[in-house]
């Protein structure tokens, strides 16, 4: 029953769809995903402990970069309740994959460079 309770406190937030939405697509760096969702680090922190407390991500270190991904086992269960939920490519959700797309570009030989090539806020989605 914990774990229920877990996976539907997970995915009954905004943020971590957008979140597990991106990370269908593979394996990203923290500070990759802080500038494709535009959100600062400790909240995204919060929403990924939350994702991994419920089993449906993982991370792993590697030197100064903790890389995160949907788990293996809950991959199936993941995409099948992104289709579920109906159309989830909205303007924000785009936005989060193209953003993403342009922070990964900045990567040398297939990793992160922390605190390098920051993208600037999107006009609409500016932080107050």
């Amino acid at each position: 029953m914990k774990q229920v309770v877990a996976f539907l406190k997970a995915v009954a937030d905004e943020t971590r769809l957008r979140i597990l939405k991106l990370l269908m697509d593979g394996e990203f760096c923290v500070c990759e995903l802080m500038d494709a969702l535009e959100v600062n680090q400790s909240n995204l922190s919060r929403h990924l402990s939350v994702l991994k407390n419920a089993g449906l991500v993982t991370d792993r270190k590697d030197g100064l970069w903790v890389y995160y991904t949907v788990t293996k086992e809950a991959k199936p269960v993941v995409k099948m309740l992104l289709t579920r939920l109906g159309n989830l490519d909205t303007e924000r959700t785009q936005r989060d994959h193209q953003r993403l797309q342009q922070r990964l570009a900045m990567r040398t030989n297939g990793k992160c460079l922390l605190g390098a090539g920051r993208l600037p806020p999107s006009p609409k989605f500016r932080r107050r």
